[in-house]
Formats: structure tokens, sequence, C-alpha cells
């Protein structure tokens, strides 16, 4: 397995309160998510509502974020813009900030060209100042890197891995042969993380680990060690659960979950903003099925 990640790491909300982060209870999450066995949290990725978060609370989730994570369990930070400069400005300052992995996204809403994909992570990876995970998710920018293009970028030595949230196995595929030691492919698709170690991923980048880290971490755990069929029942245990998790864009229902577990992660950020009641509904079932209410 390629690159240093791997198995599971939680894509935190981010809670807020009172109209600020809550700080405390992302601590309370971290080391929640710790104890329960993941390898990792990414902070201020999508899960986390980035882009409503301002400048002075993306540091203060930075800075806490690190603190509470310690030695104990890895952090990846989300930077990204469609701007480059943008991006290359919020990278550098999370690593001034101790940063050592930031998750950078494909340039949304404008796009580009192939060559202006090229240029733009190279130009992050140059100086960023901490390694770069190139983030895939075309579903949600409305671009993708194509493989030969990552081919040439998973070359430079600050960029060490691809969160693939792409839900297209075939062009999983078509990149897992630039896995290697120094080039790591992580799941970002919570129904595929299974499938998609099978063709070399390390692990996932996961959502439904917010409110069942052990579960997950076991199946991850339990490929990495070639007990392949644990991990596959574990993952299609998991499906309706997942399916809930989904029903509407993420994050609404996860947060709604850690709510209603009594997890008490605060509100949804406009222009997110709470469940339909036929949607909950379908979410209090699928949680009550697992024994989480």
């Amino acid at each position: 397995m390629g690159g240093d990640m791997k198995g599971t790491y939680t894509a935190l909300v981010t809670p807020f309160s009172d109209g600020g982060v809550d700080t405390k209870k992302l601590c309370e999450l971290i080391d929640f998510q710790y104890k329960n066995g993941v390898d990792g949290v990414v902070l201020l990725g999508t899960t986390g509502e980035s882009p409503t978060v301002s400048e002075k609370e993306a540091d203060e989730i930075i800075y806490e974020g690190l603190k509470a994570a310690e030695e104990k369990i890895d952090v990846v930070i989300g930077c990204s813009s469609n701007s480059t400069a943008e991006t290359l400005k919020k990278c550098r300052r999370a690593a001034s900030l101790g940063a050592e992995k930031l998750l950078v996204l494909t340039p949304y809403y404008n796009k580009t060209n192939k060559e202006g994909m090229r240029r733009h992570f190279l130009t992050v990876a140059d100086g960023a100042g901490a390694k770069i995970i190139i983030y895939n998710v075309p579903s949600r920018t409305g671009c993708s890197v194509d493989a030969e293009t990552l081919a040439g970028l998973s070359e430079h030595e600050n960029i060490i891995g691809i969160k693939e949230a792409s839900g297209n196995v075939s062009y999983a595929v078509s990149i897992s042969p630039l896995i290697s030691d120094d080039f790591f492919m992580m799941s970002g698709c919570d129904d595929l993380t299974v499938p998609l170690m099978a063709i070399g991923a390390s692990g996932v980048i996961s959502v439904v680990s917010n409110i069942v880290p052990a579960r997950v971490s076991n199946m991850t755990g339990a490929f990495l060690s070639g007990d392949v069929q644990r991990a596959r029942k574990i993952q299609i245990s998991l499906l309706p659960l997942i399916s809930a998790l989904f029903s509407e864009v993420n994050p609404i229902p996860v947060k709604t979950a850690m709510n209603i577990m009594k997890m008490n992660v605060g509100e949804l950020r406009l222009p997110l903003c709470e469940m339909s009641a036929e949607k909950r509904k379908i979410l209090e079932n699928a949680m009550r099925a697992e024994g989480l209410i």
C-alpha cells in the first residue's frame, strides 16, 4: 500500500455554537475518534462546512485541532479555492500553524484545462510548505484530474496521494497503477471503500465514521490485515446507514444524526439547513436498525 496514509480517516464535522466554532466540542470529537481506533481526521473538508468558515475560524480549528490530536492521531487540513493564489495562501497559512498534510480540491466552478490543472497543483505543491493530497470529487467541482495529468503530478515529491471520490470505479482502476511507496489512493466514497482497497487504495476518508468510527476502522483494519471477508461483511452491513447519510447533501444528514445521538455538534450554516421530515425519518430508521438510537 502506498504512501503514509492508511486505514480510516474521518472527515470531521465542524461543531458550531452561538454563531461560532465550538472548539471544546471539536476537541471532544477528535478524542472520540481516537478512542474508537481511527487513524486520522480531516478538518475543514466538505463535511466540515469549510466554505462557510471564516479565515479566523479556520485558524482556530487548525490550531485547536492539531493541539487536541498531538501525537495520538494524524490530521489533514482541507485548503481549497478555485483561485490558485488563494489556495496557496490557505495552504501556507495552515502549514504555518503546524499542518503537515493538506487536502486540495481541483479548481471548481471556473474549472480549467489539462495544463491549467497541472499548473494549479504544481504551483501549490511547490509553495505550500506541506504535503499535498489531491481531492478528486467531480460531482461537486465539475471537473476531474485525468489519469495522464495525475501520473505527472504523482511524481512531485510534495504530492503524496489522492482522495478519490468520483464514484467511478473504472477511473479508480485507471489510476491505480500510480500507487506506490510514494503515492497513495484513499477512497472518498463510504460505499466503495472495500472495492477501492481491492485495487490498491490504502483506506478511506469517511463520513459515516463520524458516528460509527469503530465499525469503519475495523473494516479497513480487517482488509489491511488480510481478512478480506470480514471487511466485505462490514462494508455490506454499513450500506443502509451510508445510503441514509447521503439521502441529502453531505453533511446535512451526518450532522443531524450526531445531534440525534446527543453529540451536540450544533447547527448547519446556510446554504445548508435542516433535513426534510421525510428524509429525517429514513435516517432515524437506519440509525435505529444500527442500534444508534
